[in-house]
């Protein structure tokens, strides 16, 4: 069977995203890109939203598989970042695309770089550009790990150990209350999946808030500390 219908791909690690307006962004950037390919032939395409971690590998991204495996000819994505997080994953979406015969179209790039029939150079380019974004993800991760180094043995050679930006992380809090083992074997289970790039840092700090029972979901600066704290 002829595949013949389209698809718009957002992705986010969070609901919250999701639903607002990185979701949102996502789409009418997508958007604009298929009109100024349809142009006056636009009959409309099937938006389809996944919350999940870039850093996983297709087999895990269940929609974005189904897309590739279903009837659509085209996908088109905001940029790279709603793709995949890591090199290796975007490079298998755009294996998996060539092998069913579907064309992804990324909103902010040549169309011709996840073409089938992309030449040498623009295979190369192609990986320079997934390399550079995955490089800047790490280097925003490996920036603030250090930042929160340097200020807490900063509070702590001032005689406040265990505090950063000024109040103590919410591991502390709890261990205060004697934090269960359950708890904390619960804890570093999270922090190992999140270093096996199973997801990110955001889902890390929405599952260490239920383990930890918190009223109000922590930020992925308190998952980062908390990580940084067990020593993983």
């Amino acid at each position: 069977m002829a595949k013949t219908a389209t698809a718009i791909y957002t992705r986010t690690s969070t609901k919250t995203n999701l639903k607002g307006d990185s979701g949102n962004r996502q789409f009418r950037a997508s958007l604009k890109a298929l009109k100024a390919v349809q142009g006056k032939d636009y009959k409309g395409a099937k938006r389809v939203s996944e919350c999940i971690s870039g850093m996983l590998p297709l087999k895990d991204r269940k929609k974005l598989q189904s897309l590739l495996n279903g009837g659509f000819s085209h996908i088109y994505v905001e940029s790279l970042r709603a793709l995949g997080r890591k090199t290796s994953a975007i490079e298998e979406i755009y294996e998996e695309a060539k092998r069913t015969g579907t064309h992804i179209v990324v909103a902010d790039l040549p169309p011709t770089l996840f073409s089938s029939t992309a030449s040498p150079a623009e295979n190369f380019q192609r990986r320079i550009m997934a390399a550079v974004q995955e490089f800047e993800r790490d280097t925003i991760v490996y920036r603030l790990q250090e930042g929160l180094k340097a200020k807490a043995a900063k509070m702590k050679a001032a005689g406040l150990p265990g505090k950063v930006n000024g109040r103590k992380s919410y591991l502390e809090h709890q261990q205060g209350k004697n934090l269960s083992p359950k708890k904390l074997k619960a804890l570093k289970q999270a922090c190992l999946a999140r270093k096996r790039g199973e997801f990110g840092w955001r889902v890390l700090a929405t599952k260490a808030s239920k383990i930890l029972r918190l009223k109000v979901c922590v930020g992925k600066d308190a998952a980062v500390t908390l990580s940084k704290q067990l020593k993983i």
